[in-house]
């Protein structure tokens, strides 16, 4: 079964690259929904470039979180295994709602590499997204939610990710 869903994604991703191979989410701004026909295609085009943003969005705030947590090995294998369980999660959630064919491709007529998939995944990467930020942003202990300091102290404050955000910036204007 995770071999039916890794080809699927797999074949997801190769089918949207071959039809769009210059994708308006490429230039860091979020897809703007006027941009795009008012089709059928135009939509699913637009779908398809949102989840493109979001995905890459997502990319960059997980690895952000690996790089400013990188001394804590104990909290970046946590992070990991959670990450793998979301993906896991979400294929799973997929299929579910759309099913399977023998071939392993989605059972139902027109839905295969759509627009309604594309808007499906995004809203399980945006949540993803909402989740992460708290390590991402870190946390602001002023507000008198205790509840991070209970996690092994995880969580950085806003102020020491900010500092390691900062560095990590400078660090990379000294290569140039």
């Amino acid at each position: 079964m995770k071999i039916k869903i890794i080809i699927f994604l797999f074949f997801v991703f190769i089918f949207n690259i071959i039809n769009n191979p210059v994708s308006l989410a490429q230039n860091n701004d979020e897809p703007n929904f006027n941009d795009y026909d008012d089709t059928q295609f135009g939509r699913d085009h637009y779908s398809r470039d949102l989840l493109y943003y979001y995905d890459n969005k997502l990319n960059e705030i997980y690895n952000g979180i690996l790089k400013i947590y990188k001394d804590d090995t104990l909290f970046i294998k946590r992070m990991k295994i959670a990450q793998k369980a979301w993906i896991v999660y979400r294929d799973a959630h997929v299929v579910s709602k759309y099913g399977y064919t023998q071939d392993g491709l989605l059972d139902s007529v027109g839905i295969l590499f759509s627009g309604c998939l594309a808007e499906e995944l995004t809203e399980l990467i945006k949540n993803r997204i909402d989740e992460l930020k708290v390590w991402f942003e870190g946390f602001d202990y002023n507000t008198g939610y205790v509840c991070p300091d209970e996690m092994d102290n995880s969580v950085k404050s806003k102020e020491e990710v900010d500092k390691i955000k900062a560095n990590m910036n400078k660090t990379k204007k000294s290569y140039k």
